[in-house]
């Protein structure tokens, strides 16, 4: 994702190790007893670490759908793609209004963080890449699937942003 993204030498390497320490905050007391603090504490906890502030920032960041800098919107992109595809591979897609695992707010974010950059990001490649790396065989009916969820996601975003109806199918 930070090749198909044009991320720079440093910014890959501070995206590598911001994916290594990426939910490492979940786990202390401060964030077991403030979830709201997920990604801040992380960004204090980095610091206070002695890593550099790419890191640091990338790990508050991953949580928003605003992400300031192009690691943050790296991370935040490729842990939302992992929890579509990996879930869908195991059959964890959403059924109706049941939607535990927050895959269509998975989605969304995925689709906002690239609107709000303005970033060309070829999905489908970018789904068989995360494929890949899963600990599960993913087919490719369940990648195909993850495709159109994120794409059902983006026709809502547009209509809800005014577009035409038929602008938007035509489009997509």
């Amino acid at each position: 994702l930070a090749e198909e993204l044009g991320l720079d030498a440093s910014q890959k390497e501070a995206a590598l190790r911001a994916a290594h320490l990426a939910k490492s905050d979940l786990v202390t007391e401060m964030v077991m007893d403030f979830t709201s603090l997920q990604g801040i504490m992380g960004r204090h906890y980095t610091l206070l670490g002695g890593e550099n502030e790419a890191v640091a920032a990338a790990l508050e960041e991953q949580y928003r759908n605003d992400a300031a800098s192009n690691v943050g919107t790296v991370l935040g992109l490729a842990d939302r793609l992992d929890s579509l595809v990996g879930l869908f591979a195991i059959g964890k897609a959403p059924k109706s209004s049941a939607d535990p695992f927050a895959l269509r707010r998975a989605a969304i974010g995925v689709v906002e963080l690239l609107l709000h950059h303005s970033l060309r990001l070829n999905l489908r490649d970018s789904i068989t890449v995360v494929s890949a790396v899963q600990p599960v065989a993913v087919t490719p009916e369940a990648q195909t699937e993850v495709l159109d969820f994120i794409r059902r996601r983006l026709e809502q975003i547009l209509a809800d942003r005014g577009f035409r109806h038929d602008v938007v199918n035509a489009s997509l």
